[in-house]
């Protein structure tokens, strides 16, 4: 209850009169809970005198909610998974009070839901039959090119710059060819000597190579087209 604008005046047998608003006692006293609906009798009493008037308690009932906060993530890449964290749901009333209501709030995707819809994605969260919405952007996911697309796409600056030893890596008897980070087997039976062939990619295109001395020293490395 919020006594907030009450005024109480005493008045005495001289004729004069005193505000003691701070000093009456009321039943029930300020910032007390009303969990009873209808009306209220509020007595006022001091110095052995009351007074009284009357609060009307009306049921406490949803006006609507807000989303107070975002989730953090709102851009994916299509298969990703939703991550609603940081997202802070409000419920307010019409009693001037609010409640978080993040965690029993419904929404028509949920948390962890795989995101295969490419393009902006409406989340509508939904709490006592009110709704608020946000919307997430869900990214194509990028195609991984094949061995002879991603081979072709460098075959001009791998035929410009030369390889790197660097670009070799020899474990027991496994050549293999490092570029980008894809590796590509060039011969599971390396020594000392040199090394040459070609390995079929697909789409009609080879990876000739050329090898001398344990692939320390790169002689000659193209890629063919039959």
């Amino acid at each position: 209850m919020n006594l907030s604008g009450m005024t109480v005046t005493a008045w005495y047998s001289d004729g004069t009169s005193a505000g003691i608003t701070s000093l009456a006692i009321t039943n029930p006293a300020n910032s007390a809970v009303l969990n009873t609906v209808g009306t209220i009798t509020v007595s006022v009493s001091y110095g052995g005198f009351s007074d009284s008037f009357i609060v009307a308690v009306n049921t406490k009932t949803l006006e609507g909610i807000t989303l107070s906060a975002l989730p953090t993530k709102r851009v994916y890449i299509q298969g990703d998974t939703l991550n609603l964290t940081g997202m802070v749901v409000t419920a307010a009333y019409n009693n001037g009070s609010s409640a978080n209501v993040t965690a029993i709030a419904a929404s028509n995707l949920s948390n962890g839901s795989v995101l295969n819809t490419v393009g902006t994605v409406t989340v509508m969260v939904s709490y006592g039959g009110f709704d608020a919405s946000f919307t997430i952007t869900v990214n194509e996911k990028p195609t991984r090119q094949t061995d002879a697309e991603f081979l072709q796409e460098r075959a001009a600056v791998i035929i410009k710059n030369g390889l790197k030893d660097e670009n070799l890596r020899l474990v027991g008897k496994t050549l293999t060819l490092v570029i980008d980070g894809r590796e590509f087997v060039l011969s599971t039976n390396a020594n000392n000597r040199n090394i040459s062939g070609e390995i079929f990619l697909g789409g009609g295109y080879w990876l000739a190579f050329d090898l001398k001395g344990n692939g320390a020293n790169i002689k000659d490395f193209r890629i063919i087209m039959r």
